[in-house]
């Protein structure tokens, strides 16, 4: 009688051994899985190095330059080589939206001071949209020298400089080139504020604002870059909100917020009327947007092979798109 309960005993230790190693073995698997499936995200692939010819022509690299080229000349030098164009454009009614605003957010006593010390019409136009461009191509001069890129990581920061040039390039040639043959007069001529006159010759040249229009450009190309790049990268994992918040809304605000700033000083200091500066952030955006769409994917990496056939062409009348977007 005595071993039969010990024989029973040791069954039923024996069995719940048995059980108690199945889920040992069961939890180490799971365990194993979680493990290894989080090395697999932390050891991602870095992006892959993409030729320069898999993802520009040589023409669009040519004609890119050649907008670059063309319309800082026109910005800086256009109504010395043109002289001044006649205004096209008439002055803003009384009670219009323009005329509204200007009045609004003129903030000038009479004594010629300007928004900021003109900090936001100097540094937005000859310093903050080059910014990107500089650390642009740090990184790509790193990487062809066989070094790792310190600014952004990233192996294909060259891609990323002719893009960014691109935007810039055809930006000032378009507001370059609307300036020369559409005149519009500026506020200060209009609505009789002297002490805050420029140049003589830069009077008709109100429309558009150039600083708007390079300033987001700017804006949108780096926000667009910085979201994507963070939605595929760092915030891979991370939840809805937070990706919306941090990945969009965030790179968006300080970008576009920025370019804002510069656009609305323009105005304050009764250079543009708001129509101007609407205009000018309407046409940067959108070639900034069409530049980075047409080189890059959905997570912010060359497209390569798989480049859009979007191209801005010269004409003998100006300007064309050519192709389609992806």
């Amino acid at each position: 009688m005595l071993r039969v309960r010990q024989d029973r005993r040791l069954r039923v230790r024996g069995l719940a051994a048995t059980r108690a190693s199945r889920w040992l073995a069961l939890g180490s698997l799971l365990a194993t899985a979680t493990v290894r499936a989080e090395v697999r995200q932390e050891a991602a692939p870095a992006p892959a190095r993409v030729p320069i010819a898999a993802n520009f022509s040589s023409l669009e690299l040519a004609t890119a330059g050649v907008a670059l080229v063309a319309g800082g000349t026109l910005m800086l030098f256009g109504q010395r080589i043109f002289g001044s164009p006649t205004p096209s454009l008439g002055p803003p009614q009384p009670g219009s939206f323009d005329r509204t605003w200007s009045d609004r957010l003129h903030l000038d006593d009479g004594s010629g001071h300007h928004f900021l010390w003109r900090a936001p019409d100097i540094g937005g136009f000859f310093v903050l949209p080059y910014l990107p461009a500089i650390a642009y191509a740090i990184d790509a001069a790193t990487t062809a020298r066989g070094g790792t890129p310190r600014l952004f990581d990233d192996p294909n920061a060259d891609h990323r400089f002719f893009a960014y040039g691109e935007a810039l390039g055809w930006t000032l040639l378009v507001a370059g080139v609307t300036k020369v043959v559409v005149g519009r007069e500026r506020p200060y001529a209009t609505l009789g504020h002297p002490e805050l006159a420029g140049p003589s010759n830069e009077v008709d040249v109100s429309f558009f604002s150039a600083h708007a229009a390079i300033m987001f450009a700017a804006a949108s190309f780096v926000a667009l870059d910085t979201s994507r790049r963070l939605d595929a990268g760092p915030l891979a994992a991370a939840s809805p909100l937070r990706r919306a918040v941090l990945g969009t809304v965030v790179p968006y605000l300080v970008a576009f917020g920025t370019a804002s700033v510069v656009a609305v000083s323009r105005i304050i200091d009764q250079q543009h009327w708001p129509s101007d500066v609407l205009v000018g952030g309407l046409v940067g955006g959108g070639i900034a947007h069409l530049a980075y769409l047409t080189h890059f994917d959905q997570n912010g990496q060359p497209r390569g092979g798989r480049a859009a056939s979007v191209r801005l062409v010269p004409t003998p009348t100006g300007v064309a798109l050519v192709g389609l977007l992806p």
